[in-house]
């Protein structure tokens, strides 16, 4: 989600499906609490974030209509959010002590839905919640593929949005006070079209975003 920004960390991953001959999956990980180019330190002083995924796919239950349904949970938990952890690095979870996401994944033929709904409870900062909607279909089947995108986020406290995304955050987006980077209410639409060279591990991607940040207070 661009409100929330995860990178990637240093850490242990495990994961499963069909639970006990269900059809649960689940996930878990531990990580340090780190953002580095390199692997972050044995002992991190700056704790550590714990993620716990649970999901139930119902494809059986929709079958008629679907070639897959799976819901999920995943909670992201830091036990230090907000500290700086040095001069070279960012603590990963920043501002949010625990991080709550759902998503659906449902595909039927050549169409795809992805929703996703998040709530991150800052630490002596604002929350923030947002809700991303992505339908997609293929136009050649497993090749070339059409996605849209629509996402709205808000926050509980002026400028208590930051725009984290390579083209956004680097410029900011026009407002009354000039190009802003923070602010309360965020939309985007995204359109765009994904050619496959072998599936999601090589593929082109082209598309153009627009995208408003608004409610920014000056000075605040």
């Amino acid at each position: 989600d661009n409100m929330v920004k995860q990178p990637e960390l240093t850490g242990v991953w495990a994961d499963g499906k069909e639970v006990f001959g269900t059809h649960f999956f689940y996930g878990a990980g531990l990580f340090s609490n780190e953002s580095s180019n390199a692997f972050a330190s044995s002992a991190p002083k700056n704790g550590a974030v714990y993620l716990a995924k649970v999901g139930y796919d119902y494809t059986s239950l929709v079958e008629k209509f679907a070639s897959k349904a799976t819901t999920s949970f995943i909670w992201t938990h830091s036990t230090h959010p907000g500290e700086s952890v040095g001069s070279n690095t960012t603590n990963v979870t920043s501002k949010f002590g625990n991080v709550y996401s759902w998503n659906t994944d449902i595909e039927s033929g050549p169409f795809g839905l992805l929703v996703e709904g998040i709530y991150a409870d800052g630490v002596n900062a604002s929350d923030v919640r947002s809700i991303s909607i992505m339908p997609s279909y293929y136009i050649i089947p497993g090749k070339l593929q059409v996605v849209l995108r629509g996402q709205l986020a808000a926050s509980s406290q002026k400028n208590g949005l930051t725009l984290y995304s390579r083209y956004e955050g680097a410029t900011g987006l026009p407002g009354e006070y000039g190009y802003n980077t923070t602010g309360s209410t965020y939309s985007a639409a995204y359109l765009g079209m994904n050619y496959f060279l072998n599936a999601h591990k090589a593929k082109f991607m082209a598309g153009m975003e627009y995208a408003d940040m608004a409610g920014y207070k000056n000075g605040g």
